[in-house]
């Protein structure tokens, strides 16, 4: 198995290898671009996955590493990057929002614009929402329940 991963932009707290190779350093967003197939990248088996992690955002000012303000235009961007690269599908990692469960709103009408498939996997910062909206999380994010299977490409993901 091939496995290449192409960075559109890296998050400042990847390590310090990872910011010498990519310029221009995408705070709380990491965006990935994963090739992986036989050996024959134009094995039809082959696919390619963009993932992007870590968005944390939240209605309210800056507050230290948190750039809470630049996260929906850096989203934007990289929604646009991803379609331009046409991968099958996007996976977030996690953490896609920070405290307020009213901040899908925003961060999901950027990320309906992608072309490929989304899916979401659940990081703790989901569950730092109110608890009467914590049952709410997986249907706001079009996820068949908290933990789930995904078969695609040949492959079993588990989130």
């Amino acid at each position: 198995m091939i496995l290449a991963i192409y960075f559109l932009s890296t998050s400042c707290n990847l390590l310090a290898y990872v910011r010498q190779l990519m310029p221009v350093c995408v705070l709380l967003l990491s965006i990935f671009h994963v090739q992986v197939g036989a050996q024959n990248l134009n094995n039809s088996s082959s696919f390619t996955l963009s993932v992007i992690a870590d968005c944390q955002y939240a209605n309210q000012p800056n507050k230290g590493e948190r750039l809470y303000t630049q996260c929906p235009n850096k989203l934007a961007q990289a929604v646009t990057a991803i379609n331009k690269q046409s991968p099958t599908a996007v996976i977030h990692l996690g953490d896609f929002i920070d405290t307020d469960f009213n901040s899908f709103d925003r961060l999901l009408k950027i990320t309906n614009k992608l072309t490929p498939s989304f899916y979401h996997v659940l990081g703790n910062h989901e569950f730092s929402v109110a608890d009467k909206f914590k049952t709410r999380i997986t249907h706001t994010l079009n996820m068949p329940a908290r933990y789930y299977t995904l078969d695609r490409f040949n492959c079993r993901f588990i989130a």
